[in-house]
C-alpha cells in the first residue's frame, strides 16, 4: 500500500503522485520540490507524519496580519502574479511534526522558521515553525522578480519515489542540471564563501552537532568544528576539506 502524507488543514491524505498533481505543490520549484519531498519521506520512514498544509499561493490583497504583501512572499511565484512553477516556500503539517522537521532541514538543503525570532540578516517578522524553504537563498524574498535556480542538493540516503510529471511548465529560466562537487576549502586567512559553506556546515551540523550558523562563510569558527570533525574521521586536522574529508561527510 502506498504511503499517503497529510495534506491542506484538515484530515486529507495523499500519495506522493497525488500531492505533485495538486496547483499548490505543482507550483513549487522543482529542487526545492524535490527535496521537501525527500525530507516528508524521511519523516515517514521515522513514524513521522509530516506533509504539506500550503505550498505555492497569491497573497491576499489587503493582506492579513501574518501575511507578506503581495510581491514579497515565497509563497509566490516568479515574478509575483504568474502560475510558473517557482515559488521556493511551504507551510507544512501537522504542528506535532514541526520540531522533527527543524532538526532535519538541514540535510536536506532547508530551513525553517522556527528559531528566527525577531530579527534575522535579511528577515524581520515572528518565528514561525511550520514554515521552511531552501537553505541556500535568503529568508526573505525583498520583492525578488525573477526565479531563484537552484542546485542539485546531495540528498542523504534514497531518493524519494520519482513524482508524476509536472502538470504545470516550469519557467524557461528554471534549468537544475548541476550535481554537487565540493571544491578544495581550506583555512586562509581570507574566508571563503559559497554554496559549497553552506552544504559543509548543514552536514557538520547533523552529523556532529556543530551548532553552525549556516551563513556561507568558512571562516574561524567553521574551520575549527571542521578541524574536530577530522579527529574524529581519524583524519589530519588541517582544516582542508579535500575530495577525502567531502567523501566521508557525504556519505554520513
Amino acid at each position: 500500500m502506498a504511503t499517503t502524507f497529510p495534506f491542506g488543514y484538515g484530515t486529507t491524505r495523499l500519495t506522493l503522485d497525488q500531492l505533485v498533481g495538486q496547483r499548490t505543490v505543482a507550483r513549487l520549484n522543482p529542487e526545492f520540490r524535490r527535496r521537501l519531498l525527500a525530507l516528508m519521506v524521511e519523516a515517514a520512514r521515522q513514524g513521522i507524519s509530516l506533509g504539506i498544509g500550503t505550498g505555492w499561493r497569491i497573497q491576499p490583497n489587503p493582506p492579513p496580519p501574518g501575511f507578506a504583501s503581495p510581491g514579497n512572499s515565497n509563497h509566490e511565484s516568479f515574478p509575483a502574479g504568474s502560475n510558473t512553477a517557482t515559488a521556493v516556500a511551504a507551510d507544512m503539517v501537522p504542528s506535532t511534526a514541526w520540531t522533527w522537521m527543524d532538526r532535519n532541514a538541514l540535510r536536506f538543503g532547508l530551513r525553517t522558521f522556527k528559531k528566527l525570532g525577531v530579527s534575522s540578516p535579511d528577515y524581520t517578522g515572528v518565528a514561525e515553525a511550520w514554515h521552511i524553504q531552501p537553505s541556500d537563498i535568503p529568508y526573505a524574498r525583498s520583492w525578488r522578480k525573477d526565479p531563484w535556480s537552484l542546485r542539485t542538493f546531495p540528498l542523504p540516503g534514497a531518493p524519494a519515489p520519482a513524482p508524476a510529471p509536472n502538470p504545470v511548465p516550469p519557467a524557461s529560466q528554471e534549468t537544475v542540471v548541476i550535481q554537487f562537487k565540493g571544491r578544495v576549502l581550506r583555512p586562509d586567512a581570507n574566508a571563503q564563501t559559497g554554496y559549497d559553506v553552506v552544504v559543509l556546515q548543514g552536514l557538520l551540523n547533523t552529523l556532529f552537532a556543530a551548532g553552525l550558523k549556516v551563513d556561507g562563510s568558512y571562516g574561524l569558527v567553521t574551520i575549527a568544528r571542521v578541524q574536530d570533525a577530522q579527529r574524529k574521521l581519524s583524519e589530519t586536522p588541517d582544516g582542508v576539506v579535500g575530495p577525502v574529508t567531502w567523501t566521508r561527510l557525504l556519505n554520513g
